[in-house]
């Protein structure tokens, strides 16, 4: 009798990907491709999206995809997407939630309260509608998994840049709930804290910051581990950072 696990694998499985159109997204659907999964691919602007999706074809001709440009904070706009997907794919076996950004910077004491709506809307209520969308899938469907793309900044303080930061650590705190929540239904959740990554989320290049392709590599691990082990959390930094403990 063997003791080996079975590795699991996107490979002929349907993986949903939200902020496909640029940087992590972007680069994680391509990476996705190549392993062999059926994308359903969202972003927010169709042009980038459509860049996306011949970067796709490059990287694996005749690779299924489904597409649609929706600003992913609308709740009603998010459940038909999954739902649509999941009738031209098949029930879908992982999310990847790579859509997030940060409207703009305010200390706390400064912030409008527009400010505090535009940001949790986007990098927390939106994971929660998105997570929602997909969860009756996975549990008629006897599990699946859960990788959300949140930032090393829920891991410390940052002045400065308050909604943002507490945004972040509330989606944290979502991701920590939404493992335990899971667990009994085989749904596996993976929260990823990627540090700085040079993508057009700055707007100056910073080549001496992680490629979004190194941060698509840990979730296409996270996603291929063995049958028997779920990745909780993937914290990873380029060379030159130093605000963590």
């Amino acid at each position: 009798m063997s003791n080996t696990a079975a590795t699991d694998s996107p490979k002929g499985k349907v993986v949903i990907v939200t902020g496909a159109s640029s940087g992590i997204g972007r680069a994680t659907a391509g990476m996705l491709a190549r392993s062999g999964a059926l994308l359903a691919l969202c972003g927010k602007s169709p042009e980038k999206l459509r860049e996306t999706l011949a970067l796709v074809n490059e990287a694996a001709p005749g690779c299924r995809v489904f597409h649609r440009a929706f600003d992913i904070t609308d709740d009603a706009a998010t459940r038909g997407f999954v739902h649509e997907a999941a009738r031209e794919l098949g029930a879908p076996w992982a999310l990847v939630h790579c859509a997030g950004g940060n409207p703009g910077r305010a200390p706390v004491s400064s912030a409008e309260p527009a400010l505090w709506d535009a940001q949790f809307a986007l990098n927390c209520r939106a994971t929660a509608s998105v997570v929602r969308a997909c969860w009756p899938f996975w549990t008629l469907n006897g599990g699946g998994r859960c990788v959300v793309v949140v930032s090393s900044m829920a891991l410390f303080s940052s002045e400065g840049n308050g909604p943002y930061a507490v945004s972040k650590a509330a989606q944290k705190s979502l991701c920590d709930t939404l493992r335990k929540e899971g667990r009994a239904a085989g749904i596996g959740v993976t929260a990823v804290y990627p540090g700085g990554v040079d993508t057009d989320f700055r707007p100056q290049s910073r080549p001496e910051y992680m490629r979004p392709e190194s941060v698509a590599a840990a979730i296409s691990g996270a996603l291929s581990l063995p049958s028997d082990a779920v990745m909780h959390e993937i914290v990873l930094r380029p060379a030159c950072e130093a605000n963590f403990v």
